[in-house]
């Protein structure tokens, strides 16, 4: 079977990857922007949104679990183009993602200094995160709906609608950023609280336009009430066992995240400033790879779907091949820049060291991370093989990150750039271990065939 990446293969990427990339990249921005426009009020600061963001991380990551597991059904079920199965899982998917996320904001609006206080010990970086964390928490329940309506546009090739709710969005948080943290055209300089209400608003906007054009031009995501209530129990055991797995993989990978970035907090305010900045670089330069991993999920779902397991195949091969392929030129780029990173904030000279360093070793393992997100956001998930992506993603950060960061960072105190080395070796044994998994077919599973017996379309009676 022929893996090379051809001209009709690249020509689909293309149209499916770039928009979602592009999305990515501006809310990837928006972060950067935020950490640069804090980064001069100082380390403080910086460490203060970075912790508060933590808590927006396990959202992103609940929500993002919850909709990439219902994202491999809508996949495969457009492409039978069966709309009104789409229509009951885009309805559960808010249901449940809206109730989680209004549970958290209640939390982080209540007990902020608390949430922060679980990372750090610094009284400073606790008072002005919970200011932080206080504001932004209203943001979570519309990030919810978003993130439903948007996994319908994507699942079923429709990226254009977020992609535009997203520029939207970055251009107003950096207008408001502006205006809200250093006071201008009359408004008070409100700091880490104005990057809250900035962000706030923006989210809110793109909530709106992301709603108002799905039903104003008609796309799959504009389902009817009726149709988002109309749910039945084979599809909803369907869903549960497909989905749950995914669910746990983000949140597991997520706290896991947290977990590491609470290790680096109790090292240094410079160590977790440093990687909070080379974390936000990193994301931007994964958005090439993240728009590629959701492309390689919507092709091989469709693929599969419409009953072409053989195409499936070849698929996953060509995204194989191509990702870390790309990787390596992009990680070369970084480490050619690393350098010019500490620049553009106003931090001290052990925290530009450390951002370089970091920077440098994230260049090193970057073609293993690219290939890692290919196999389990795209090949994996794509195919419906969501318990082998949760051990895989979940077992490299419990089992191998997170012990190395604990005992090389808090009990052998080594060089911060050692644990940062460790920690990311993960990475690399994931890669290898999701080859032998795409090899083996192990991982297809056509999600759009009926149970025997028990019809998708029909509760049992």
């Amino acid at each position: 079977m022929n893996i090379r990446p051809d001209r009709k293969f690249l020509a689909s990427l293309v149209s499916l990857a770039l928009p979602i990339a592009a999305q990515s990249f501006l809310l990837s921005s928006v972060n950067l922007i935020d950490n640069f426009m804090i980064g001069r009020l100082g380390e403080s600061s910086i460490a203060a949104v970075a912790l508060g963001n933590q808590v927006y991380f396990l959202v992103m990551m609940l929500l993002f679990g919850v909709t990439s597991g219902a994202g491999i059904f809508v996949s495969q079920f457009w492409g039978k183009k069966d709309l009104a199965t789409i229509h009951r899982i885009q309805g559960l998917t808010l249901l449940v993602s809206f109730s989680a996320c209004l549970l958290v904001s209640l939390s982080a609006v209540t007990i902020p200094a608390r949430l922060i206080g679980l990372l750090t010990t610094d009284k400073a970086v606790i008072r002005e995160g919970a200011q932080y964390l206080r504001i932004v928490a209203f943001s979570y329940p519309l990030t919810a709906i978003t993130f439903s309506f948007v996994m319908v546009l994507r699942s079923c090739g429709f990226t254009r609608i977020p992609f535009n709710a997203a520029a939207a969005a970055l251009s107003t948080n950096v207008v408001l950023n502006a205006v809200l943290i250093f006071g201008m055209f009359g408004f008070p300089a409100l700091g880490v609280r104005g990057a809250a209400l900035g962000t706030l608003i923006a989210r809110a906007l793109e909530t709106c336009i992301i709603i108002v054009l799905s039903y104003r031009r008609d796309r799959p995501s504009a389902a009817p009430l009726k149709g988002l209530i109309d749910w039945n129990m084979p599809l909803i055991r369907r869903i549960r066992k497909t989905s749950l797995p995914v669910v746990f993989n983000e949140i597991g990978w997520s706290t896991g995240m947290v977990v590491l970035n609470s290790v680096f907090a109790r090292i240094g305010t410079e160590a977790i400033a440093a990687r909070n900045i080379a974390d936000t670089v990193f994301r931007m330069l994964m958005v090439l790879f993240v728009g590629m991993g959701n492309g390689a999920h919507i092709m091989i779902g469709n693929a599969i779907g419409s009953g072409n397991e053989q195409s499936a195949r070849r698929l996953a091969g060509q995204f194989s091949l191509l990702s870390p392929m790309t990787a390596v030129c992009t990680g070369t780029v970084l480490a050619a820049v690393s350098p010019l990173v500490p620049q553009m904030f106003s931090v001290s000279p052990v925290t530009s060291r450390y951002i370089i360093q970091f920077l440098l070793i994230i260049a090193l393992v970057f073609p293993f991370k690219a290939l890692s997100i290919i196999q389990i956001v795209g090949i994996f998930r794509g195919g419906g093989d969501t318990r082998f992506s949760m051990a895989l993603d979940v077992g490299g950060v419990w089992l191998i990150g997170i012990p190395l960061a604990i005992t090389s960072g808090l009990i052998l105190q080594w060089p911060v750039w050692l644990v940062f080395l460790l920690a990311s070796s993960e990475e690399i044994i994931k890669s290898v271990i999701g080859i032998y998994r795409t090899i083996s077919d192990k991982w297809i599973n056509n999600l759009t065939e009926d149970e025997p017996g028990i019809p998708l379309d029909k509760a049992p009676k």
